[in-house]
């Protein structure tokens, strides 16, 4: 009776606060709150003191409608637990190199675990709407108010706060009292901002401060080489970490400031392998500016590497989720996320597309996929309703190769001639000609990168010398590096007559750092390597324990000189010839290495020869012509990528 009377006398009571804070919410609102009620379990009593709690002033009502918002969104919504995970917390919060280091990045390496949890023996699955607490959700939403007063986030409207300030959550990470740890952390920010009008309402100045500072922090961690080893991740150092590890916990910082920041994340690039996340900023002019906590500041992506459909990772249900529409149809594990935002329009120019298939699905599913390309197979990464042999897509980006399929069997089955979409929305399809043939010549199979182009351009007049001297008081300069290497290796020769002498030296005369991977030296004799004792400037005496690299044939490892490197040949000797490899990706044509060549053809990649290269490029001959080709090194790498030629020339997709 007892429990009877509390029942009535709760929905009684949130049902007049509801009424009474003029509530916008309608029958189905109130259903989805008693839909996540229901799934609570045992821990009903702990969201309905929540509910309670905030029923009882006038003054609370917004709050109410927060925890609303939290709770109705909370089912899909969980963390792993576990005594292997609980004993890497604990030994983490043990560990004196980490206690050195502030909370947020601590916290980096508290949820490494997280990011390949199927790894983790014993891990539990346990949602937040059976296990959290009203006194945390409470402590919470009274914190996310307290951020919300901030000037720079005035311009956030109730939707805005609820998205941005008052999740308690990011990702899969435990619940933790992050706020109360991040308390404090930035305090002088308000009294630096205040009373220059320009900036002390801005959400973007205050990410920036805010995020210059974490730079900063991730700068002493990285010069301090921060390493941590436990049985459950191997071991980690701060050089290892990157954007899945950075981004949640920028989040989680910016939160607590009252800076409205996201998550964004694309599941496969668009002209490389792999996928990506970063963070954005919401300005009060309505624009996301992205970034990636604790590495860049916010202004923009890397726009080397094509992007194709962004998702924004956010606390609410995405009520057109994927996995709500389907039955019995088996879907790609990335669409069973019910908290994701298709927000590609806010980053490039899109357009609705309608693909013809080839085929319909043995098991008559609904749904059809976008997909890219990884280096090795299509990943989906959008999906659209299908009408028969035709599917349309939404919010599709231009410059991206796709190819639309079904998802059968848990495997992704193409249905479509590969195609791109032009900036003007019209759709090129690529589909080999049955009867032109063409000749191929290829120098690369994946495409060329500035950062890689740079390490090459970097070694541009840089001297080649030699000296009776081992500290070069005196030098001939036997010649000048005046060409790019194009990542590959390179010889030069010395002009004129050189005198013999015991050393040689290659000097960097620019300002980047000269990054080599390989050096031969050659004398009369331009078939057989000498070599020498090795030594540097005392600038860079510390590469010393890795200047042999520079003579293992490893071409992916590599040294990065300031000012100069010196061999020491033990006698006075005549050398003609140096010929080097600037830092390389290793993915130009490499003498000596096997190929095969494939072309896209029903569906699949068939194989049009295979060589062995001689030289630093590769001739094939009568091959069908307007194709989508894929060049693969069969003696080293993984990284291949697809291509089609324009004009004569190769162009990367």
């Amino acid at each position: 009776m007892r429990n009877t009377l509390f029942f009535i006398s709760f929905w009684a009571i949130l049902f007049f606060a509801l009424v009474a804070c003029h509530s916008h919410f309608s029958p189905p609102f109130a259903s989805l709150l008693e839909q996540a009620l229901k799934k609570s379990g045992n821990n009903r009593s702990e969201l309905e003191k929540v509910l309670v709690h905030y029923s009882q002033k006038d003054a609370d009502s917004l709050k109410l409608r927060a925890a609303i918002f939290l709770i109705e969104n909370m089912p899909g919504h969980y963390s792993y637990y576990g005594a292997s995970l609980d004993e890497y917390r604990d030994s983490v919060n043990r560990s004196a190199t980490m206690r050195k280091l502030p909370w947020h990045i601590r916290q980096i390496f508290h949820l490494y675990p997280y990011q390949s949890i199927h790894k983790v023996s014993g891990a539990r699955r346990i949602e937040d709407v059976e296990c959290i607490t009203a006194s945390y959700l409470i402590h919470n939403i009274d914190c996310a108010f307290e951020a919300w007063q901030y000037p720079w986030a005035h311009h956030l409207d109730f939707d805005d706060f609820c998205e941005y300030l008052l999740p308690y959550r990011v990702g899969n990470e435990p619940i933790t009292n992050w706020r109360d740890s991040l308390k404090g952390m930035y305090g002088d920010m308000p009294g630096r901002f205040a009373g220059i009008d320009e900036i002390n309402e801005s959400p973007y100045q205050a990410c920036l401060y805010v995020n210059s500072k974490m730079i900063e922090e991730m700068g002493f961690a990285r010069k301090d080489s921060v390493r941590f080893f436990h049985p459950l991740i191997g071991e980690k150092d701060i050089f290892s970490l990157g954007c899945p590890e950075f981004v949640p916990v920028t989040v989680l910082v910016m939160r607590s400031l009252g800076i409205p920041v996201s998550m964004e994340s694309i599941e496969q690039w668009s002209s490389r392998g792999g996928k990506h996340c970063w963070n954005a900023v919401y300005h009060f002019t309505g624009l996301h500016y992205p970034f990636t906590g604790f590495e860049s500041r916010p202004r923009g992506l890397n726009q080397d590497y094509k992007m194709n459909k962004v998702y924004r990772h956010t606390y609410q249900r995405n009520v057109r989720a994927l996995i709500d529409h389907t039955d019995d149809e088996s879907i790609p594990i990335f669409f069973e996320n019910r908290f994701l935002q298709d927000v590609t329009s806010e980053y490039m120019t899109c357009h609705d597309i309608t693909i013809s298939l080839d085929y319909e699905p043995d098991d008559n599913q609904e749904y059809a996929y976008l997909c890219v390309f990884n280096n090795s197979h299509w990943i989906p990464v959008h999906y659209g309703k299908r009408d028969g042999f035709k599917v349309t897509f939404t919010d599709v980006g231009p410059e991206t190769m796709f190819i639309a399929g079904y998802f059968q069997d848990d495997e992704l089955q193409p249905a479509s001639l590969p195609f791109h979409v032009r900036l003007d929305g019209t759709i090129q399809s690529i589909s080999p000609s049955k009867t032109e043939r063409t000749s191929l010549t290829l120098h690369r199979k994946y495409p060329l990168f500035h950062r890689f182009a740079n390490y090459s351009r970097h070694i541009i007049g840089a001297t080649i010398e030699s000296s009776d001297y081992k500290d070069f008081r005196k030098v001939d300069t036997l010649c000048t590096i005046t060409h790019d290497a194009n990542t590959q290796y390179d010889s030069i020769y010395a002009s004129g007559v050189s005198i013999p002498r015991r050393y040689l030296r290659i000097k960097h005369n620019g300002n980047a750092k000269m990054e080599l991977s390989e050096l031969e030296v050659y004398g009369a004799d331009t078939t057989t390597c000498l070599y020498g004792k090795l030594f540097f400037s005392p600038a860079d005496a510390h590469l010393l324990p890795q200047a042999y690299d520079l003579y293992n044939k490893s071409i992916n490892d590599y040294i990065a000189i300031s000012d100069w490197i010196g061999i020491d040949f033990g006698k006075n000797t005549h050398v003609t010839k140096v010929k080097y490899l600037p830092r390389t990706d290793s993915n130009h044509v490499m003498a000596g290495d096997t190929y095969e060549l494939f072309y896209y053809n029903d569906h699949t990649f068939q194989l049009l020869g295979e060589q062995k290269a001689r030289y630093p490029f590769l001739n094939f001959h009568n091959i069908p012509s307007n194709g989508l080709y894929l060049l693969i090194d069969k003696s080293r790498g993984k990284e291949h990528r697809i291509f089609t030629m324009e004009e004569g020339r190769v162009r990367f997709w």
